[in-house]
């Protein structure tokens, strides 16, 4: 048996054993003054009464317990991933100055050894993110800022973040956005990080030099956002795990990933009130989207 377990079972026979002793007088009273048989039903009445004290106090403790672990937890997380971000961003700054001509000049090798090191640097910070998004997921604490939000807004936002690794595969990225759009409740910092992970998964599994199709658009009173990559696509039967925490689509040979960011994405746009969705057909490609409703008039 688990300790908990075994703690919890302990907890609940003293808890149990203390309820009956405090009514054991009322018990022997009601014997005297009653017949055997109401004695024997308010026997019964009072045993029932104590185990159902008994389980709400150890279960309400232990409630208590579980609260404060996971409190204690969040904040140790949020205190590491915060740390390691200074010193991960450090790094990055680092290499780069390093790349500047005025510098000095590098060789090819040198050249090299700098951009794997921005790129381990780019993928702890990427790991840590994921780290502190999956500890807010995991104690039900997802920090949202819900406001009336431009769907422009929010693609603008992610075209620039993965603009660099874009480039650097020749893949270009087009964008349609369709024509007025409603403005949409949501958290926008939240929502691009959503969409910025779909187009970095997009561009890392796109062959060089194809086209990635970023689409906003409304439909049935709601907002759409689709990326469309033309990569190797994903088998039917793993589609229904594909935003299981830790799953990785088997052949795609990626070490570097924790599995984690389509789990988080799919709780970010759900705690939002908004859908998640994806399809995909091999040999063609893979279609992430996810819509929002449209803001209400209270809501803007």
């Amino acid at each position: 048996m688990p300790i908990s377990s075994r703690r919890r079972a302990i907890a609940f026979f003293v808890v149990l054993g203390v309820c009956l002793v405090l009514l054991a007088v009322g018990l022997n009273v009601g014997w005297i003054i009653l017949n055997w048989r109401e004695g024997v039903l308010l026997f019964l009445g009072v045993v029932f009464f104590a185990l159902l004290i008994a389980g709400m106090i150890v279960n309400t403790s232990f409630l208590i317990r579980e609260i404060r672990r996971n409190e204690q937890h969040d904040s140790f997380i949020n205190a590491v991933t915060h740390e390691l971000k200074t010193p991960i961003s450090a790094i990055k700054m680092s290499a780069r100055l390093l790349t500047d001509s005025r510098v000095g000049n590098l060789n090819t090798e040198q050249l090299e050894l700098i951009k794997s090191i921005s790129d381990d640097a780019e993928r702890l910070l990427k790991i840590t993110g994921e780290l502190l998004n999956m500890s807010q997921v995991e104690t039900g604490n997802i920090q949202l800022k819900l406001q009336a939000t431009l769907p422009s807004v929010i693609i603008e936002q992610s075209m620039q973040a993965v603009a660099s690794q874009a480039q650097q595969k020749n893949i270009q990225v087009q964008v349609a956005v369709q024509e007025k759009l409603p403005l949409i409740h949501a958290d926008a910092e939240k929502t691009s990080w959503v969409l910025i992970n779909f187009l970095t998964n997009a561009i890392k599994y796109s062959p060089e030099g194809t086209i990635i199709e970023v689409k906003a658009f409304t439909k049935n009173n709601s907002v759409m956002f689709t990326v469309l990559d033309h990569g190797k696509g994903i088998d039917e039967k793993y589609l229904p795990k594909i935003f299981d925490r830790y799953f990785k689509v088997p052949g795609t040979h990626e070490r570097s990933g924790t599995g984690l960011g389509l789990a988080i994405s799919k709780e970010f746009i759900e705690a939002q009130g908004g859908h998640i969705a994806v399809s995909s057909v091999p040999g063609e490609g893979s279609l992430f989207g996810f819509d929002f409703p449209t803001a209400t008039t209270s809501q803007c």
